[in-house]
């Protein structure tokens, strides 16, 4: 009987330990089908410049510009294990013939705000010829709205579009631990990621989900119980406290966000089909009514700053020790009193400051000698906004607790004029006469689209960036039908003969829905 027992723990155990191998095998095999190309979201003519300049052998900068995944946080080194230098790394082994400048301009905690701030005085003026862009993952900690992340994120994409039309752009978007089980369930991202990817849609912008890919590793391999395999991915937490970092990978997430990175290049530039030729980037119309762009500058928190200040009643302290922004901010001017005040004089409509502070509760802002009480706490702040067009005194006073560390650094403050700001109502759209067709152009540059397209209070049908001035029908514009009479769209209620057939249209538009005695005349 004994032995028949053990003979019988023995087939259970060995079926037991089958079984574990087949499950080893299977979670393997499913880990092994994640294939790194369905997290590409290839657009528009992608890296065909940086591939033409690669080709010809030219120096190439490629700039990472977003938050601290981007820095490689958590990697243990950030200038050898993240995806961004294993980006660089793998683009010097693969054009060894190509001077790669690989420009780190990430910051650790910052969103699309200061981004588009940083793009105009920092980024553009070191002409990149391709940028990866990372920020949703800040926008979505900064707990800004969908337009206010579409508005800035588009902002950023635009400028760079018309500033530097070579320049080849690429939105990489990462992820976090609250994020997971949505990707897991319906593959639907935060709101701030989600507008950015509808921006970068709109401009032809190339998408790399690094972030779904490596929530997609984890489930492969775990299942619905992919939060016991995150510490895998993630080291322990930053900050000190229980468990693991929620956004920072270790060196093997990383690894997986670089291999989507990796098979966009592959395809990009290993396996182009490019003509190496040079073909600059076209805007397409804005998606927001407006942007956060005109004339932006920046004026540095360096001693000259603080020596000004105090000539206009201000008490701060330069301290060339406060931090460094890289080539553009370094030092900073800081106030530790509740009797400390900075003062600026600056020329137009909007004023903005980059700060860090312990134990502020606000500010008391005067204005050209009037008072305005604001209470901000980001770390790129609009001071004030608004203003009639030119030169501006402010004063500002910190209102800082009345115990414990009180401080306030400034690093540096960023100005613009808010009248020449995109603006969907104001910017200039109009047909051109080339030979014989008529051209369209929106901004100043010449469109390929299709639509309709209102120039002065005219609704035109532009097919392909020409205005189709002979078609005389009904005509299916972007899913809907509108009446289209020598080229301009009729708003007219009545039947119209299309194809053998009478159709009904209100407003110049079929409704096909319609199933009514209508009066028609």
């Amino acid at each position: 009987m004994k032995q028949k027992i053990y003979k019988l723990c023995s087939i259970v155990l060995t079926l037991a330990m089958v079984l574990s191998v087949c499950v080893t095998a299977t979670v393997t095999a499913a880990a092994a089908t994640i294939n790194y190309r369905d997290y590409v979201i290839n657009r528009g003519n992608g890296l065909k410049n940086t591939y033409a300049k690669l080709k010809a052998g030219e120096e190439v900068n490629v700039f990472y510009f977003g938050g601290s995944v981007t820095v490689g946080s958590g990697a243990t080194r950030q200038d050898v294990d993240s995806w961004r230098a294993l980006t660089g790394k793998w683009l010097q082994t693969n054009f060894p013939s190509s001077t790669i400048n690989n420009v780190n301009v990430a910051y650790g905690n910052t969103g699309s705000w200061l981004g588009l701030y940083r793009m105009v005085v920092e980024i553009l003026p070191k002409n990149p010829d391709l940028i990866f862009i990372e920020f949703s993952i800040n926008d979505k900690y900064d707990q800004i709205s969908e337009v206010d992340a579409s508005r800035q994120f588009e902002t950023i994409i635009r400028t760079i579009r018309k500033q530097a039309p070579d320049c080849d752009i690429v939105n990489v978007l990462t992820t976090d631990k609250g994020e997971t089980a949505d990707l897991i369930s319906d593959d639907m991202l935060h709101s701030q990621a989600a507008a950015h990817e509808k921006i970068a849609a709109a401009y032809n912008v190339p998408t790399l989900r690094v972030g779904h890919a490596l929530v997609d590793q984890m489930y492969a391999e775990a299942g619905y119980g992919w939060e016991s395999v995150w510490g895998e991915y993630f080291p322990p937490s930053l900050s000190g406290t229980a468990g693991y970092d929620i956004v920072h990978p270790n060196d093997k997430g990383y690894k997986v966000y670089f291999e989507v990175v990796k098979e966009y290049l592959n395809s990009e530039l290993k396996s182009s089909k490019y003509d190496g030729k040079i073909t600059k980037h076209i805007p397409p119309k804005l998606v927001n009514d407006y942007l956060l762009d005109g004339d932006m500058k920046y004026i540095d928190a360096d001693n000259g700053l603080n020596n000004a200040s105090g000539e206009l009643g201000g008490n701060f302290t330069y301290d060339s020790s406060a931090g460094s922004y890289r080539d553009v901010m370094k030092g900073g001017v800081k106030g530790d009193r509740l009797t400390s005040r900075f003062v600026i004089k600056f020329t137009g409509t909007e004023l903005s400051a980059l700060y860090s502070a312990e134990g502020l509760n606000g500010f008391v802002l005067k204005v050209d000698g009037k008072d305005d009480f604001a209470t901000k706490q980001k770390n790129v702040t609009v001071l004030v906004s608004g203003l009639k067009y030119g030169e501006h005194t402010v004063e500002i006073i910190p209102s800082f607790a009345q115990s414990g560390t009180t401080t306030l650094t400034f690093y540096g403050f960023f100005t613009r004029n808010e009248n020449k700001a995109s603006n969907a109502n104001t910017i200039k759209t109009e047909l051109k006469k080339e030979g014989s067709k008529y051209y369209y152009y929106y901004d100043g540059y010449k469109c390929n689209e299709t639509d309709l397209v209102k120039i002065n209070g005219t609704w035109y049908y532009i097919e392909k960036g020409v205005w189709a001035e002979t078609v005389d029908t009904l005509h299916k514009i972007n899913g809907k039908w509108f009446l289209i009479k020598k080229g301009i769209w009729k708003a007219t209620t009545g039947l119209v003969q299309y194809k053998g057939k009478t159709f009904y249209v209100v407003g110049g538009k079929w409704n096909s829905s319609v199933n009514d005695l209508k009066k028609i005349n």
